[in-house]
């Protein structure tokens, strides 16, 4: 939860919503933390998988790569990720052992993260600015409706 609060720190310095809706967004955030309950078992996860970290080979056989950030933690972390990711096509990796409390915690969380990091981005100059620009506010967007009815 940390980390979200410092990316809620550092959109709200350049996005005017964050600005004014600061503290309305980090209690959403506290909110949805405090319905998690405690787990002791844990998935192992890519932590950022998409179609871009498989290879196959020659055979047919097919390799995760890209796995620095691999660990064993909440699978609802990547499963929140993926259902960003795929939209419409998530429903390929559903899962009904998912908590549902976990899953709307972490798409908060990726909301606000992916709203950061692509900010942080255009700000060390991402030669696709356009690019960077409508993942901004699209995953803004998607963040700010946490917290509007």
């Amino acid at each position: 939860m940390q980390k979200s609060k410092t990316d809620l720190r550092y959109i709200s310095k350049f996005l005017e919503d964050f600005k004014i809706n600061h503290n309305k967004l980090l209690e959403k955030l506290q909110e949805l933390e405090s319905r998690i309950t405690y787990r002791n078992r844990y998935g192992f996860i890519h932590g950022e998988l998409g179609p871009d970290h498989f290879i196959v080979n020659n055979k047919l056989v097919p390799y995760v790569i890209d796995i620095e950030g691999a660990e064993f933690f909440d699978i609802e972390y990547e499963h929140a990720f993926l259902h960003i990711r795929f939209g419409d096509h998530y429903h390929f990796f559903d899962n009904d052992k998912l908590d549902p409390y976990r899953m709307l915690f972490y798409q908060y969380y990726h909301h606000i993260s992916l709203t950061a990091g692509f900010l942080k981005l255009l700000h060390r100059g991402f030669p696709n600015q356009q690019f960077a620009e409508s993942i901004i506010k699209h995953q803004s967007e998607n963040a700010l409706s946490f917290i509007k009815g």
